[in-house]
């Protein structure tokens, strides 16, 4: 990363404090995504220079509190020194002007930016987040402690069905895949086993967030959507 010449970088799924010390002597600015104010003030206090944070809306991982921005970016707002920038669900002009009301420097944007023509994404992907409504997503994994919030589809469902029964074996699968992952920093046939139980997810669940309800067309990456359509 510091060979590269990047001077920001964000991190994600676990603390980033065993690389904190070697990212700040190569004066790199560090943005932790947290989905809680407790994990975003453990950023602050490690050296993190912002957060972001990411509401229940958001697709992929949305944590296990299950708080949607709403509450948590004012939340965010009480209790941080550092700047964030809010995370989930945002996809116009309007939540971008209340992220900022809600205490927010700024926003990150991904599912939106999916269905732009300069995304490299499949284009039957892009066409079902434009066609998605707000009650399109589902949530996956819940029952492993690993939430994920996808576009729903029949594959999706058929994974839901299984959580729905007993999830004993898999759960075990994860655990033996996470030590192994521990020890040795290398994936492992378990790992493969746990993958192919949820294979289907890259088959036909793509991960999505709540704002793909907003995504109407599929403009220019250049003619940023969040940009509002009133006015000059």
């Amino acid at each position: 990363i510091a060979e590269g010449g990047v001077k920001v970088v964000e991190t994600a799924g676990r603390s980033p404090e065993a690389y904190m010390d070697e990212l700040k002597a190569n004066d790199i600015k560090v943005i932790h995504k947290c989905t809680s104010v407790r994990h975003s003030l453990k950023a602050e206090r490690i050296g993190c220079d912002a957060v972001s944070v990411d509401g229940f809306e958001c697709g992929g991982h949305p944590g296990e509190d299950d708080i949607p921005n709403m509450i948590l970016l004012p939340r965010a707002a009480e209790e941080l020194s550092i700047p964030f920038v809010a995370s989930g669900g945002i996809g116009n002009a309007q939540q971008l002007v209340a992220a900022l009301a809600l205490g927010a420097e700024g926003i990150n944007m991904g599912t939106r930016f999916i269905a732009t023509q300069e995304a490299p994404v499949h284009q039957n992907v892009k066409d079902a987040i434009i066609a998605a409504s707000e009650l399109d997503t589902r949530l996956i994994m819940r029952p492993l402690r690993n939430t994920e919030r996808v576009l729903n589809n029949a594959a999706v469902e058929q994974i839901v069905a299984i959580e729905a029964t007993d999830l004993s074996a898999l759960d075990s699968l994860c655990q033996q895949a996470r030590q192994h992952l521990i020890e040795t920093g290398l994936p492992s046939e378990v790992t493969a086993a746990v993958t192919l139980a949820y294979r289907d997810i890259m088959n036909g669940g793509a991960v999505a967030v709540r704002s793909s309800a907003m995504a109407e067309d599929q403009p220019s990456a250049s003619l940023s959507p969040i940009m509002p359509t009133w006015g000059s």
